[in-house]
């Protein structure tokens, strides 16, 4: 289980203050109670993980069984077929089902943890993780948000914003949660200038002292739209061949979107072309 990111560590999203919840926001909460790992949860479980009273829990609930975004399993609830619906329908499925496939082979070929994600905001979104069977390494599963400035794939894809950019949505001095993390933002830019040249960024144990990582940003008409990574247990293993194979796959993956984003095909938005 990757390590909860602390709430004064990154700052909040637009739109949130200290104001009381709104009913929206509690549904929220209760569906963020489900993961990857717990996707059957008993009543008692929602209402110790939301920390919502049982009586808005039991509200909340029946709305949104009515809606079909969460089902009754067996004295239990799970995610619902029809928000299932509605998030295929999001743009990062598009680019899930496209890079899936060269996902798979630089998996198999590297034999470590394979991700996929993209940057909002100060955060990185991971949107698919493929791993061998026996793989036990604690990496962040699908729909889990990190820091950026503390990962490979969030430093990938922050170097190709602006300088501009990036002095707008980080804080400084920077976050710490391992004694390798960046908290310097002199430091970081320096970084981020030789991977924006490289194509390459490098988590060594920034984010998890057992987690060695490697990135490579998808990077379409000069704007970054997501990165790509290997990650292992150990730095040695973060070898030269490994690099060459991330670009090398990050390079056909940007073309492909590239190729459909220039055909306006449906799901595919154009990329603002952005030159430092």
């Amino acid at each position: 289980m990757t390590v909860p990111i602390p709430a004064t560590a990154v700052p909040p999203e637009p739109g949130r203050t200290g104001s009381a919840p709104s009913i929206l926001s509690k549904a929220f909460l209760l569906l963020e109670c489900f993961s990857a790992e717990d996707r059957v949860l008993t009543f008692t479980d929602l209402v110790d993980r939301s920390g919502l009273p049982k009586s808005t829990v039991h509200r909340l609930l029946s709305r949104l069984m009515s809606l079909g975004i969460i089902e009754g399993h067996d004295r239990a609830y799970r995610i619902g077929m029809r928000l299932f619906a509605i998030t295929t329908s999001m743009p990062a499925s598009h680019l899930r089902d496209l890079c899936l496939p060269a996902l798979a082979r630089l998996q198999a070929w590297s034999g470590g943890t394979v991700h996929l994600a993209v940057l909002r905001g100060v955060r990185v979104a991971f949107l698919e993780r493929l791993a061998s069977p026996d793989d036990d390494l604690p990496t962040p599963r699908p729909g889990e948000i990190l820091p950026a400035h503390a990962t490979a794939l969030g430093k990938a894809l922050l170097a190709w914003l602006t300088v501009e950019e990036r002095d707008g949505i980080l804080p400084d001095p920077l976050p710490r949660f391992t004694p390798a993390t960046i908290t310097d933002r002199t430091a970081l830019e320096r970084q981020l200038h030789a991977i924006r040249h490289s194509n390459i960024a490098l988590d060594l144990a920034e984010w998890d002292p057992g987690v060695f990582t490697a990135a490579s940003a998808l990077v379409v008409h000069r704007r970054q739209v997501a990165a790509i990574a290997v990650s292992t247990s150990a730095a040695a293993e973060l070898t030269d061949e490994l690099s060459t194979a991330l670009r090398r796959t990050a390079t056909t993956l940007s073309d492909q979107i590239r190729a459909r984003i220039d055909a306006g095909e449906a799901g595919w938005r154009p990329v603002e072309d952005v030159r430092p």
